[in-house]
């Protein structure tokens, strides 16, 4: 079992301006998950590059883009297969007959959580939380 990084982990370390802020984060994956494997979403790498594209100073998009490419290179993406996609319908209509919607993307990454039986490390625990089964380090 590994542990998927949700976006706003990634967010939280660009915005603190301080070198060391995501290994800090990354540090609080407790020890039973420490010797497996951190991954991200395809959907996080996507936020993060609209975040690149969507710095309007080229200073910023400059800093951002170095960031992301460096989370991009340290981090595999696991992508959206059949498996995740039928993981996805499913949480999404358990959610929905629950009256209890997540947001779109926070549900592809929560399917793809299931799907590879990974844990999901988010600032946005209670998010992630609704869904049955996913376990969730709340940082």
């Amino acid at each position: 079992m590994g542990v998927i990084l949700d976006t706003n982990v990634f967010i939280v370390a660009e915005r603190s301006k301080d070198s060391g802020k995501l290994e800090e984060l990354i540090s609080k994956v407790p020890s039973e998950y420490q010797n497996d494997d951190v991954y991200i979403s395809v959907i996080t790498a996507s936020e993060l590059l609209m975040g690149v594209h969507r710095a309007l100073a080229p200073e910023i998009r400059s800093r951002r883009q170095l960031f992301v490419d460096s989370v991009l290179d340290q981090f595999p993406a696991i992508s959206i297969s059949l498996g995740v996609a039928r993981e996805h319908s499913r949480i999404s209509a358990d959610l929905r007959r629950q009256g209890n919607i997540i947001g779109t993307h926070d549900s592809w990454i929560a399917a793809s959580a299931l799907h590879g039986g990974h844990a999901v490390m988010s600032s946005n625990g209670k998010e992630f939380s609704r869904v049955d089964g996913l376990t969730v380090i709340d940082i």
